[in-house]
Order: C-alpha cells, then structure tokens, then sequence
C-alpha cells in the first residue's frame, strides 16, 4: 500500500498484479480517524486529549463496524460528537 513500495513493485515487475490483503486495508482505514481525531484535538485545544474530551471517548466506536454497534450506542456517540464544536462536527464528515 505504501506509494514506495508500488513504485518499486511497478519498476522492477511491471506485468506484476499488487495484491494487498484484507487485514492491512482495514488497519489503514481505522488509523484514518484516529490521526484526524489526534490532529483536531491538537489544533483546537492546544494539548492532546483527555478521557473526558467527547472525541476520546468515542474513539474505540470509530473504528467498529456500524452492525455491531446499538442503535443506542450509534445514537450517543452521535450526539456527543456533534456537541463537541468544532471537532466533533469534522471528525463526523472526515
């Protein structure tokens, strides 16, 4: 997945097909809300976070699968994030 080791890949094999496996897909897919998370706390309250900042608590839920989540738990993240100007309202449209 890394843009150097295509580049490489696609000089040294060029007929090659790259394969990536499912695992390292879903590990970069879950790092991308937690690096916005991480940024925004960052840019907008000057520290990193604290467990009693809404985006840390709701950081474990960001990565999970939406069908294993409540309706209940869904619905509260929800609201909290959205209560959290500015960074809850951008790490919901990231």
């Amino acid at each position: 997945m890394s843009a150097c080791y295509q580049a490489t890949m696609r000089q040294a094999l060029p007929a090659a097909t790259i394969v990536v496996d499912h695992f390292h897909v879903v590990q970069l897919a879950n790092k991308a809300p937690c690096e916005v998370r991480r940024r925004l706390t960052f840019q907008n309250r000057g520290r990193r976070g604290h467990k009693t900042d809404p985006e840390w608590i709701a950081r474990n839920r960001l990565t999970r699968n939406r069908e294993d989540l409540t309706d209940e738990q869904v619905t509260t993240m929800w609201t909290k994030l959205e209560a959290a100007r500015p960074i809850g309202t951008s790490i919901l449209t990231a």
